[in-house]
């Protein structure tokens, strides 16, 4: 399907999996903040576009710059004038590796990516 056959939406999706989680980049396998799972919702009203993002921690230093390089990438959308980025910061709503794409689960599985955490471990 052409890029103006695709909705909007599905076009920031696309460009937010250009983002790469900072903390990944010194790893063999940089992944996007897509394929971790914290994009939470992707809303688009005419040329507004509203994205709520899950951290990876409530003391994740490098959200700032995630949502930096969510913004400038979203705003590469032709159609997209103004873009509002939100980090949800709330106990009831966090990430959790569950969230991952089948890809990163699948490559965790098989030990090649990241470990449980202890929550996991301990059966939490």
């Amino acid at each position: 399907m052409s890029v103006e056959g695709r909705s909007t939406q599905d076009r920031v999706v696309q460009r937010l999996d250009n983002v790469l989680d900072p903390c990944s980049c010194n790893t063999a396998s940089p992944v996007s903040i897509v394929e971790l799972g914290l994009v939470e919702e992707v809303s688009v009203d005419d040329e507004s576009v509203s994205v709520r993002l899950l951290p990876t921690s409530p003391m994740c230093l490098y959200m700032g710059q995630i949502m930096k390089d969510a913004e400038r990438e979203i705003l590469e959308i032709e159609c997209v004038q103004d873009v509002e980025l939100e980090m949800i910061n709330s106990t009831e709503k966090m990430w959790r590796p569950e969230r991952l794409s089948d890809e990163l689960k699948e490559a965790r599985d098989d030990g090649q990516l990241i470990k449980n955490s202890p929550a996991e471990s301990s059966g939490s």
